[in-house]
């Protein structure tokens, strides 16, 4: 299960890093075919009756995503091999999900593959073995450390996808080693002082603060019952909405604010500024990368020139939520709060408190980052393997 996932997680990792060039194809057949043979492998378990395989109603996720994705096909956003990349890859992810989660070992596994990732980095890098050795990328000073008059640069490491990603799957191996699974004392708190040192040296301010307000709210989280849970998801995806409206009374955007947020409120403006949807593109969206085929990410693509052109232009909203608006519409952000809150109903049921912790992780980083998302291979199907796990276990009891 350990090696299983650490292949998974590794080359989607760096086929994403590298993604157009010809490497990135590579690990991308290869990361299918792997797929393939664990879902085949996992054939045998269904036959012989042992576990079983059940749509649940987070399938209707990955139905919105396919359709979604469709759509930017049909809407020449992405290519022929592109679909048929997404479409594969949630098709063999999920299923393959769908059947691991009944095995006894599963989050030991999971989790255990990304701390085996964090080691062979961390070692990788003591050989000057970095993010570099597949493509250079520009790296500033770690403003996090600014803030303490250090001035030092920020670093990747050699099984990468980008700097949130990846400081997005240490702090979900954070919270799995602080409450999820058991572990050796000794290796449990090695891990966590590699795990924070590596989110200060990325840099990666969302998930630092999102894992700390998690750590901090921790007894609180734990409690939220599901009655309070609309509350909770209107609060976190109006924030935007709320930043939006401050610019339009002030008038202008401030420099300061503008910096702490990476010049992601500046999308958010953009994006507010010209989403003028139809009622049917509002109901479900524009389809996968809705702010290419909506026309809004031209407006907001000079603003990262120095990243490339293409990769401006489809470039992100840098908010789950927003993303979701614009890809699978009013109705795709609907089933995301039925689907959360029937899991936190069913955790609740199960006594198994400590898997809110992830849940939050994942929405709390959807503020500023792409969190549960297909486009982010770690956040979207950790969310999924945790709503199979939930409803399993549930069907069990």
């Amino acid at each position: 299960m350990l090696l299983k996932y650490f292949l998974i997680f590794s080359l989607s990792s760096l086929q994403h890093y590298i993604s157009g060039s010809v490497y990135a194809s590579y690990f991308l057949i290869l990361l299918l075919f792997i797929l393939i043979i664990f879902n085949l492998l996992n054939i045998r378990y269904i036959l012989d009756g042992k576990l079983l395989f059940k749509f649940t109603k987070s399938d209707i996720l990955i139905v919105l995503f396919a359709i979604a994705v469709f759509r930017s096909y049909v809407g020449h956003t992405i290519s022929a091999s592109s679909f048929i990349y997404y479409l594969a890859l949630m098709i063999l992810m999920t299923s393959l999900l769908k059947i691991d989660v009944q095995k006894k070992i599963f989050w030991e596994g999971f989790l255990g593959s990304i701390m085996l990732i964090l080691f062979i980095n961390v070692g990788l890098s003591f050989f000057g073995m970095t993010n570099n050795y597949f493509r250079p990328i520009f790296t500033g000073n770690i403003r996090l450390l600014e803030y303490f008059g250090i001035g030092l640069k920020r670093h990747g490491y050699f099984i990468f996808n980008n700097f949130s990603y990846y400081s997005m799957l240490l702090s979900i191996l954070i919270i799995g080693i602080s409450s999820i699974i058991e572990i050796n004392r000794i290796v449990k708190y090695f891990t966590l002082v590699l795990s924070f040192s590596s989110l200060i040296i990325l840099d990666d301010r969302t998930a630092v603060f999102a894992l700390l307000i998690i750590l901090l709210a921790k007894p609180f989280i734990k409690r939220v019952a599901p009655k309070y849970f609309l509350y909770i998801f209107i609060s976190i995806i109006i924030l935007p909405f709320i930043y939006y409206l401050i610019v339009i009374n002030q008038g202008s955007i401030n420099n300061e604010n503008t910096a702490v947020l990476s010049s992601r409120n500046l999308i958010w403006v953009q994006f507010f500024v010209n989403y003028r949807p139809s009622f049917a593109k509002f109901l479900i969206g524009y389809g996968f990368l809705g702010q290419t085929l909506s026309n809004i990410s031209s407006s907001y693509a000079y603003l990262f020139g120095n990243r490339g052109t293409n990769q401006a232009f489809i470039m992100s909203l840098h908010n789950s939520y927003l993303q979701y608006l614009i890809d699978v519409g009013i109705l795709g952000l609907f089933i995301l709060y039925r689907i959360i809150k029937q899991t936190l109903f069913k955790i609740d049921s199960l006594k198994i408190p400590e898997f809110k912790l992830l849940l939050f992780f994942l929405l709390i980083f959807g503020i500023t980052e792409m969190s549960i998302q297909i486009n982010n291979f770690n956040g979207f199907y950790t969310f999924m393997a945790l709503t199979y796990y939930v409803d399993f276990k549930y069907e069990v009891v």
